[in-house]
């Protein structure tokens, strides 16, 4: 065999592999899109958060998980947090050891402060 039907042979088959990789990736990636909806009804479950109940008046119960999520995101619902009388002030991100002190297994009940204008101060977990 010559060279040049060495490289020919030799091209042929990377881009036959080439094709068969992007086959898979086509593939591959159908099946992710796939898992993401069948998996979206189950998990709009888990995405209660303090931020989509802010004001309302009823009592509400979150878990322990919740509670956690929410201190961890602090800073970003912009509102001072109480969880069996220990304060965490929304201006300081909690030390992660302050969040593995939180009961994941627990439910707390949460009411809300507000100020005379009606904007929520403090939300109060115990």
């Amino acid at each position: 065999m010559d060279n040049s039907t060495k490289s020919m042979l030799w091209l042929a088959v990377q881009l036959f592999l080439f094709g068969t990789a992007c086959l898979a990736a086509l593939y591959l990636s159908g099946g992710m899109q796939k898992v993401t909806q069948l998996s979206e009804p189950v998990m709009q479950g888990q995405k209660q958060s303090v931020q989509q109940y802010i004001g309302i008046s009823e009592p509400l119960t979150y878990t322990g998980a919740q509670v956690r999520q929410s201190i961890a995101q602090i800073q970003e619902i912009g509102v001072d947090m109480q969880i069996d009388h220990s304060l965490y002030p929304h201006h300081i991100q909690p030390e992660p050891s302050t969040l593995l002190k939180i009961d994941v297994q627990r439910t707390y009940q949460v009411t809300y402060q507000t100020d005379q204008q009606g904007n929520i101060v403090t939300i109060q977990f115990s």
